[in-house]
């Protein structure tokens, strides 16, 4: 199994995802390389407004995109529910952000 490509800072990215208006969460985060110069990712992405899913999964695409250079991103929107701050498999991997609204 490979880690996360050495080019990518996944705590970094993580907390710009978390920080992209109305995520409140995110879980299953995965990074990986496609090839030498290319990377993937998939992840899920918890939102208060289910009406701002199509804003919100735009925005994570440009981020993922043009800051950390990711070229193919599957992105899952999903409704945030108040048990995912007890949920061992709705959190993030690492516990780095500093939002206190989560």
């Amino acid at each position: 199994m490979e880690g996360t490509p050495a080019h990518i800072n996944y705590g970094n990215l993580q907390n710009d995802l978390l920080n992209i208006n109305g995520v409140r969460t995110l879980h299953s985060l995965h990074v990986w390389s496609l090839n030498m110069d290319k990377t993937a990712l998939a992840v899920h992405l918890a939102i208060d407004e289910p009406e701002k899913a199509t804003e919100t999964m735009q925005i994570a695409s440009r981020l993922i995109r043009f800051k950390h250079g990711i070229h193919l991103a599957t992105i899952q929107i999903e409704q945030y529910e108040t048990f995912m701050l007890s949920c061992k498999f709705c959190k993030p991997l690492f516990e780095l952000n500093t939002r206190v609204d989560i």
